[in-house]
């Protein structure tokens, strides 16, 4: 089996939905997640619950507003965007 590091994107999490779905005959099946077709192989491993949820940036981020400043929320942002692959950076975004 190949190794394929997390910062490669929607191929590490390709790799990751072949390892674990049984029987799919195509791409576009293995993003089928009980009758929904997810529109990326990410969204598709979150929907069967292999990846975090972002509660554990949600509350980073929610700690750093009550001490820090805008600068440093930013900071933090752009940090958790780069080295720690949020499920969701949209939600992120728009609640802080």
């Amino acid at each position: 089996m190949y190794f394929v590091h997390l910062t490669i994107g929607e191929r590490f999490f390709l790799r990751h939905l072949l390892t674990i779905v049984l029987g799919a005959t195509s791409f576009e099946l293995l993003r089928i997640i009980v009758d929904t077709k997810h529109p990326t192989f990410q969204v598709a491993c979150g929907a069967l619950g292999l990846l975090q949820d972002n509660t554990e940036w949600d509350t980073c981020m929610g700690e750093t507003c009550i001490n820090q400043n805008v600068e440093r929320l930013r900071n933090i942002f752009v940090t958790i965007l780069l080295f720690c692959y949020p499920l969701n950076p949209e939600v992120l975004w728009e609640r802080y």
